[in-house]
């Protein structure tokens, strides 16, 4: 952990936060390459990107007979 004399404001807060997170669809291409199964890329891709079929998704997605 650095230490700043700088006082904390939000804008550095968002900065620090920015420089930190890294995009799920950065991670494409690592899920891709792997040697694993198709179905395991495809479930690892999808569980990525929030498109799992869980009630939750389901509900929002509109299959409220489903649910």
């Amino acid at each position: 952990m650095r230490e700043d004399t700088a006082p904390y404001t939000v804008q550095s807060g968002y900065w620090a936060q920015q420089e930190a997170f890294v995009s799920p669809l950065e991670w494409c291409s690592d899920i891709w390459d792997l040697k694993v199964p198709r179905s395991a890329k495809v479930f690892g891709w999808r569980a990525l990107l929030n498109r799992l079929p869980s009630r939750v998704n389901l509900k929002r997605m509109g299959a409220n007979s489903l649910v």
